[in-house]
């Protein structure tokens, strides 16, 4: 197949140990660019960030294969 491309979304959830309430407010904004920044970093496209004071979810895309042989 002549140029094919591959993605998968991904849903990751990062929680507290013992479900604790340790993120704070103050925190949401610089641990989501922090993030932001690794998953950037890693070639992924975010799609959603989300702080909770016990967990952080994030869904990003992933490009997976790319084959452009021709027929």
């Amino acid at each position: 197949m002549a140029n094919t491309y591959t993605q998968i979304y991904i849903h990751i959830v990062f929680a507290v140990q013992g479900r604790q309430n340790l993120i704070r407010r103050e925190h949401n904004d610089e641990l989501q660019k922090y993030m932001t920044g690794i998953i950037s970093g890693q070639g992924q496209k975010l799609i959603a960030i989300n702080n909770m004071p016990d967990q952080q979810e994030h869904h990003r895309r992933e490009s997976l294969a790319k084959n452009t042989s021709s027929c």
